[in-house]
């Protein structure tokens, strides 16, 4: 096992949660998180708009930092969230309802020792509540944030990572902005696309660098039931055609360029319909089930992307623009009694439930800088600006 101040890079793991009824999930997260070969310098949890849940976490959960967003702000939001309390050089992003192989962050960092890399993302494999449904096509296992049939089985370049397996270096996360706290899952809204935009971004800023898939990071990634069904699936498609859509008229790069991934998957389709059609007609019948799902799911995805252009005038040209770097957060040490509460998605306002703040500043006055690195691994990143209520 590789411990905090046995490397040259240190790693904070962001975890992002909203469901109380996912505590158990988050709790196996958090157990493999704590027993990856490289031992993470802190692990960040934040609760997307429920006091409550954060509160029990604080106070059941040692050895982490949680952040709360007041109200329900979306994943994109939380992330960024994350990122800001974070502290470490690279930030490792986890889904709750995932857990890790031990190797998964020391084989995400690896990949981030070449600099000409921007992020790098890892291999999610389903674990499902019951068992697969016969019809569900694995080239569609996107739809449940798992990793699908046709993805790279070596490390390879590719146009966006998953952030929900993911690694970055904090300080270009911050200064790119994050994710677009609009995109991304967010209440019933099912469409995605964060991934894919701050692709986009990072390509116009850094035209010469790239993304990885680093297959070896791997993920088990819990896919519940209600997840399991064809109106799930279809929702599920039609809402990220529309998103991709969208991004497809926004974009300024070449179509060509910046789309690559959805148009090698598009034409991958017919082949993997007429693999199935033939393992069908040569005697297995069980191949026609997810034949069938291959083609409605495709059929549901062209239907949104239909749609999502159908809300747009045919000539209408909307650059990408980028977003501006996160508000940084001033570094308080060796304060884990409390709870950071953000006021907004891009948390510019931040405030302290449950401490006095005259206690924080004296105890961040107390902390010598012969001191930093040794608290760095609490160091928790907050501005601290007094509401309207508090004058």
């Amino acid at each position: 096992m590789i411990r905090p101040g046995q490397r040259d890079m240190t790693t904070s793991v962001v975890i992002c949660t909203h469901l109380e009824e996912r505590t158990a999930q988050l709790r196996a997260c958090l157990t493999s998180v704590f027993a990856q070969t490289l031992t993470p310098d802190e692990v960040v949890v934040v609760v997307d708009g429920d006091l409550t849940l954060a509160n029990r976490l604080l106070a059941d959960v040692p050895g982490v930092i949680v952040g709360c967003l007041q109200r329900r702000s979306g994943v994109s939001a939380a992330r960024n969230f994350g990122a800001q309390i974070a502290s470490m050089d690279i930030i490792a992003f986890l889904d709750d309802d995932a857990t890790a192989d031990p190797e998964w962050l020391g084989n995400l960092c690896g990949a981030l020792r070449d600099k000409s890399v921007i992020g790098v993302s890892g291999r999610s494999i389903p674990c499902w509540e019951e068992s697969r449904p016969v019809w569900f096509p694995e080239e569609f296992y996107w739809t449940v944030g798992c990793s699908y049939k046709g993805m790279p089985s070596t490390p390879s370049v590719v146009r966006n990572v998953y952030g929900g397996c993911a690694a970055f270096r904090r300080s270009e996360f911050i200064s790119l902005g994050g994710f677009n706290p609009a995109r991304g899952r967010h209440g019933e809204d099912m469409a995605g696309g964060e991934e894919a935009e701050f692709s986009m971004r990072a390509s116009i800023r850094w035209p010469d660098r790239a993304f990885m898939f680093e297959p070896s990071a791997i993920i088990f990634h819990h896919v519940p039931r209600s997840r399991s069904s064809m109106s799930y699936l279809l929702r599920r498609c039609v809402a990220e055609g529309k998103a991709k859509s969208a991004m497809i008229r926004k974009s300024t790069i070449s179509r060509n360029a910046s789309f690559g991934t959805e148009n090698r998957f598009a034409a991958a389709i017919p082949q993997a319909a007429l693999r199935l059609l033939w393992t069908g007609v040569r005697g297995n019948r069980s191949a026609f089930m997810p034949l069938c799902g291959l083609m409605v799911a495709s059929t549901a995805s062209f239907v949104g992307v239909m749609l999502g252009f159908g809300k747009l005038e045919s000539k209408v040209s909307v650059k990408v623009t980028q977003r501006p770097p996160l508000p940084l957060i001033p570094d308080i040490y060796e304060h884990r009694s409390a709870i950071l509460m953000a006021t907004a998605p891009n948390a510019t306002n931040v405030e302290l439930q449950e401490a006095d703040l005259a206690d924080v500043y004296s105890e961040a006055a107390a902390s010598s800088l012969a001191d930093r690195d040794h608290q760095r691994r609490y160091a928790w990143r907050l501005a601290i600006r007094k509401l309207e209520a508090r004058k």
